[in-house]
């Protein structure tokens, strides 16, 4: 799983910073050739370097020298092309979600890239873009610009695309110019800050191998609860940097999933480990050498001269793999054990109404993971009608805001005949929790904290409309008629 992430964070990122194009002026010239140029110009011909200096004059807007910046570590110059007079505004921060307008050319010949401002078949349209997440000579530059700003930003290869280029848009060892323009701030996220690596404080995971150091692990903050635990279902969010802090990926962008699956088949050992102490509310640091994650071809954005790579960890949902002893449980009459963790507030649902819930289901006694929204990171809203008995009636057990965590007889669950993953007449635990009535959000436990603090209604409307009655539903908690399906939908 954690595997599968990382290679879909590796190519999503390599589309959101594979030169966003924008471009400055609205006036100045397409540096793609026309077909008089290329008639000029035809296919193989090397342009003389008066004409590459001729084109880049007439194409790329020039510096002003009167802002002009360099900076020293990095080599990436930029100046102010139009600046906002409103300097009351604050400047861009990492985090920021902006629109903005981007052009990127090669430095040595002119040659476009791409822009959001001319495309074919296209109109022009600003992109969107997360600042931290750009390639790393333009994150220089971001916290220098507020919205409205007009910069020429040179970038050298290696704060661009190194050695490796881009898939064919950019060689190897390419310099790049881009003209930016920043339109809004839409949205921000926090994103915690780069913390320095402290040896002493460092728990190593394993050996060294093939020349590599081994992963370790620091405690940022230790969280509060009990551990998960091994076999846990567990989401973490995540912020992959190289080590100068540069963001490489980050879950906590927009539209980005966290890292997710059951702990000790996470992939990597060090991975596992965490998972293991992980508590909610904590936070931890991981090293790991850059060929432990990108194993044969690293991204292009990741500095090639690098040795590690720095991930911070925080548990989004977390529910454990822990079997409760017969003295916590009640017992109903068909075999169904629970335990109520939070009663919720209000009224438990009626058997029509839709539930908004986090769940995970293992086997038992093996506690293997069958299913389960809490490694994705995001609630579910499900008709009743679709669901195992056990579900339906550990959901008749509480009310929105509670937490219950039940073993299922196999009668309750899915019977003789078993699912994927699920062989014939297996008990199964459910962990599951219940949310007020709302679209599934990331972000369960704000409504968690809105209705404990009264800012959520606790009755809900009835909507007679469209609904199912459920018929394998008990109406009595515990009443044995929860059940006689034997099965899920």
């Amino acid at each position: 799983m954690i595997r599968s992430l990382l290679l879909l964070s590796t190519l999503l990122l390599a589309v959101a910073t594979c030169l966003p194009a924008q471009v400055d002026p609205d006036s100045r010239p397409s540096s793609r050739p026309s077909s008089q140029d290329e008639a000029k110009n035809p296919r193989g011909k090397v342009r003389s370097q008066e004409e590459i200096e001729a084109h880049l004059d007439l194409v790329i807007p020039k510096h002003d020298e009167k802002s002009r910046h360099q900076d020293e570590a990095t080599g990436v110059v930029w100046s102010f092309l139009k600046r906002n007079e409103k300097t009351d505004l604050p400047t861009l921060v990492i985090g920021d979600r902006v629109r903005a307008h981007m052009t990127v050319w090669l430095a040595k010949d002119g040659t476009e890239i791409s822009s959001s401002r001319r495309r074919e078949g296209i109109a022009p349209n600003p992109e969107t873009f997360d600042t931290g997440a750009f390639v790393r000579g333009l994150n220089v530059v971001m916290p220098n610009l507020r919205p409205g700003d007009k910069v020429r930003i040179d970038v050298p290869a290696r704060m661009a695309f190194g050695k490796k280029g881009l898939r064919g848009r950019v060689p190897p060892d390419a310099d790049l110019i881009y003209a930016l323009q920043v339109l809004e701030v839409t949205s921000h996220t926090d994103i915690p800050p780069f913390v320095a690596w402290d040896e002493a404080k460092a728990n190593k995971v394993g050996e060294a191998e093939e020349g590599m150091p081994a992963p370790a692990y620091m405690i940022l903050v230790d969280g509060q609860g009990d551990m998960a635990g091994d076999q846990a279902a567990v989401a973490f969010d995540y912020v992959m940097r190289d080590e100068w802090g540069n963001i490489i990926d980050s879950s906590l962008f927009a539209d980005k999933a966290p890292m997710g699956g059951q702990v000790g088949r996470l992939g990597l050992e060090v991975f596992n480990t965490v998972g293991r102490i992980s508590r909610p509310g904590g936070h931890y640091l991981l090293r790991l050498p850059l060929k432990a994650i990108f194993r044969g071809e690293v991204l292009a954005i990741v500095d090639p001269d690098g040795q590690y790579v720095f991930i911070d960890m925080m548990p989004r949902d977390i529910a454990p793999f822990r079997e409760p002893g017969d003295a916590e449980m009640k017992k109903d009459a068909n075999g169904f054990e629970y335990r109520i963790i939070r009663p919720g507030i209000g009224e438990t649902l009626q058997p029509d109404e839709r539930a908004h819930i986090h769940y995970a289901y293992f086997t038992l006694p093996e506690g293997q993971l069958i299913e389960a929204s809490y490694t994705r990171g995001i609630t579910n809203n499900f008709s009743q009608v679709g669901l195992i008995a056990g579900m339906r009636q550990a959901l008749a057990k509480i009310a929105p805001g509670g937490m219950i965590r039940a073993r299922i007889p196999a009668e309750l669950a899915w019977g003789p005949t078993g699912r994927v993953g699920v062989g014939p007449n297996t008990d199964i635990l459910l962990q599951l929790e219940l949310f007020p009535e709302a679209l599934p959000t990331r972000n369960p436990r704000n409504l968690q904290r809105k209705l404990e603090a009264g800012e959520l209604p606790k009755d809900r409307k009835k909507k007679g409309k469209g609904k199912r009655k459920d018929k394998a539903q008990g109406t009595e908690e515990g009443d044995g008629e929860a059940g006689k399906d034997g099965a899920g939908k």
